[in-house]
């Protein structure tokens, strides 16, 4: 079903490309969003004493997001450090062209492969001052990989360390609209063409729709993804468990989202390893 996400993903007409008109006005929305945050939040105060800062992006896709805080904690005079990382590659191709854009100089970056799911096996404990996950990307972890990744997240934190997440509501949105749809046009061009989904079945242990993918016009199938409604409180109150603070601010990105900021992390005498190996015997 991994396969299925680099082909289905194609298809999205979102706005996260630097040849994108739209994109660029996102992205210099993101700097001076992230500015205010960075200047004004609570969550902030210890790593706004150093000079430099280290940053995991997980879900960075093209990097859009990644690059605006980069630019945001530049223009704020700090060095910056930053990991791209997605499962994809294909799109952290265009860090670069995202980094130009932005003509950040005080930088240095990386961008790899990494799977969210995985973080401790793949990054040093304590290695960093934020980890970003935006994008609204996490209905492609269920209820038990996203305790998971925030595991992992807190393994790879600093112990002044902050996690920023971005999500939709789209649980509580889709039960207020009553917007549920068995068919639904995902994305649509100018030109007609797009992406149309069809319902085929939910886990209830896991808490995941399976929905199948396909070309408009012409219903080419592309393939099947899995993807949780998370709503809000259900993210604050499993980083609650990670994290002594969790705070929750509105924003307005490409649609009406949120970030959940999470920082002081707990300690934890539970290990990463044990849930992994957990999770293998769980009958899901």
């Amino acid at each position: 079903m991994e396969e299925d996400i680099h082909r289905i993903y194609k298809y999205f007409d979102w706005p996260r490309y630097p040849d994108d008109r739209r994109a660029i006005a996102r992205s210099k929305n993101l700097v001076e969003m992230f500015k205010r945050v960075l200047k004004s939040h609570k969550a902030f105060n210890d790593i706004r004493k150093l000079n430099k800062l280290k940053i995991l992006e997980i879900g960075s896709a093209t990097g859009i997001a990644g690059a605006s805080l980069a630019k945001a904690l530049s223009d704020l005079g700090f060095q910056v450090e930053i990991d791209f990382t997605d499962i994809r590659y294909d799109e952290l191709i265009y860090v670069d062209s995202w980094i130009g854009i932005h003509g950040i100089s005080n930088i240095r970056y990386n961008k790899y492969v990494l799977d969210c799911r995985y973080i401790p096996r793949d990054v040093e404990e304590g290695e960093f001052h934020i980890v970003l996950f935006f994008g609204s990307s996490l209905p492609h972890l269920d209820n038990l990989e996203y305790v998971l990744t925030v595991l992992g997240i807190h393994h790879s934190l600093d112990f002044r360390g902050v996690y920023i997440v971005e999500q939709a509501n789209i649980g509580w949105n889709l039960i207020r609209r009553r917007d549920f749809k068995d068919m639904l046009i995902e994305s649509i061009s100018d030109d007609g063409s797009g992406l149309l989904s069809t319902y085929s079945g939910y886990n209830k242990f896991l808490g995941v729709q399976y929905r199948r993918y396909y070309k408009i016009p012409g219903m080419e199938y592309i393939g099947m993804m899995k993807s949780r409604l998370w709503d809000i409180a259900s993210i604050i109150g499993i980083n609650w468990i990670f994290f002594r603070h969790v705070d929750l601010m509105d924003i307005k990105d490409m649609r009406e989202t949120n970030l959940v900021i999470s920082w002081n992390k707990r300690d934890l005498k539970v290990k990463w390893s044990e849930f992994m190996d957990d999770l293998q015997n769980l009958n899901r």
